[in-house]
């Protein structure tokens, strides 16, 4: 993504992020050479984060992710890829590249990164800028630097791997690789364990639901069974005031067992409607 100026800009709010490199990223190796540097943001708050990384020059470098959210007490890293330029010597030009970190509060991930970008108000962007710093093997200049030397504190310069075969560079990159595939796998583990543990409480409010439809049915069926005994037993009597008075009450026999079989039927039917919204919408949640 590229920055909207290339002017200093000051962010309105602290920045939450804690950003390491903090305000320099070391490229190591010759300048026509391709580089990569990782970006590490770590969100110490209690909230989430969307963050998105911008650049003064996006034809020289690949950035990915270049936005994204972070989960309360989480870390990301952001991978950035250099391409060295087509003409001979491009150092005056580097000497302007640049890398913007902004950061918002968001509630969680369930918005559009773009939509949410839109909406926020400028003055609730909290901004970190981090410059390019080369150091260039073929002629051991440090462009970037003050006043052309090295200068830089190792607590702010994340080096890259040198391209020519260093060992050391090397095996220090293939560690930062190694850490931000952890972070981001233990993240996608505690977002899983989450969906489940949501489904697991989904599956027992739907259980407790069947069994107090079965319940209901089988408190039915037994209603059903007694009524009818009480029916034969009142046909079965000589007594005949006794039947005129269960068909004043509830028609004929045959009336009344059909009634008692139309709301069987319909409890049988809310039962297998609800196990079929069940079954969907775990279907829903794991495809």
């Amino acid at each position: 993504m590229v920055m909207e100026s290339q002017t200093e800009v000051k962010a309105s709010m602290p920045q939450v992020l804690v950003i390491n490199p903090k305000n320099s990223l070391l490229f190591k190796g010759p300048s026509n050479q391709p580089a990569n540097v990782q970006i590490g943001l770590t969100n110490p708050s209690t909230k989430w984060v969307a963050f998105k990384v911008k650049t003064t020059a996006p034809k020289r470098y690949c950035v990915r992710p270049n936005g994204g959210f972070i989960r309360s007490n989480e870390s990301c890293s952001v991978n950035i890829a250099y391409q060295p330029g087509d003409g001979p010597n491009d150092a005056a030009e580097r000497l302007k590249h640049k890398f913007l970190v902004q950061a918002i509060f968001t509630d969680n991930d369930q918005v559009h990164l773009d939509q949410i970008w839109k909406d926020v108000p400028k003055d609730q962007i909290m901004e970190s800028k981090i410059r390019c710093v080369f150091d260039d093997a073929d002629t051991g200049d440090n462009v970037g630097g003050a006043g052309g030397g090295s200068g830089q504190p190792k607590g702010d310069v994340l080096s890259a791997p040198d391209v020519t075969g260093g060992v050391s560079d090397a095996a220090k990159s293939m560690a930062h690789t190694v850490e931000a595939a952890t972070r981001s796998g233990m993240a996608n583990v505690g977002q899983t364990e989450l969906e489940l543990r949501r489904m697991g409480e989904d599956y027992r409010r739907a259980q407790d639901e069947i069994n107090n439809l079965r319940d209901e049915n089988r408190r039915l069926r037994d209603e059903s069974a007694r009524m009818k005994k009480s029916i034969q037993s009142i046909g079965q009597s000589p007594n005949t005031s006794g039947i005129s008075s269960v068909q004043s009450g509830f028609g004929s026999s045959q009336d009344f067992v059909g009634t008692l079989k139309t709301d069987l039927t319909k409890v049988t039917t809310i039962v297998a409607l609800l196990v079929a919204m069940f079954v969907g919408l775990i279907l829903s949640k794991i495809f």
